[in-house]
């Protein structure tokens, strides 16, 4: 089995940049109404006994354990299979959702977009599938596929 693997963190900039979110959200968390009212930070129950007991906003060890321990892709993947023109060597499928130099093969996802949309992905992929419906070899399946179940 193939895996997929989106090499989160894998350059030293994504980690640096998540380190500088970390030391600034828990210095508001360090001042004086949040930390009255909502307290300190609490890892997850056992990152303590993979990155040790969090000694502070600028503790880069223990942060960076857990960013690298606790990433993961919470959002909305897109642009695996990216539509785009045959010359474009980054893309995979056309505007009729075919992918390039493979017969008979259609994507029709999230993927096929190139950039990740301002919102959530749902409406997007809704009118994706919705366009594969229009086409009239995918109406001709679904009607040989109704003669096929009714007859069995």
């Amino acid at each position: 089995a193939r895996e997929l693997n989106p090499n989160f963190l894998s350059d030293e900039r994504d980690v640096d940049a998540l380190f500088a979110s970390v030391k600034k959200t828990v210095g508001i968390f360090e001042t004086q109404p949040l930390r009255d009212s909502v307290g300190f930070f609490v890892p997850p129950s056992g990152i303590d006994k993979l990155c040790g007991k969090v000694q502070g906003a600028n503790d880069r060890d223990f942060w960076e354990c857990y960013i690298r321990n606790t990433m993961s892709g919470h959002a909305h993947p897109v642009g695996t299979c990216k539509m785009g023109p045959a010359n474009d060597p980054t893309s995979v499928v056309d505007n009729r959702l075919r992918v390039h130099g493979v017969r008979s093969l259609r994507v029709c996802d999230a993927s096929i977009m190139p950039l990740v949309t301002s919102g959530n992905t749902q409406c997007p992929s809704i009118m994706i599938g919705r366009k594969m419906t229009t086409y009239k070899w995918f109406r001709r399946m679904h009607e040989v596929l109704d003669i096929v179940k009714k007859a069995s």
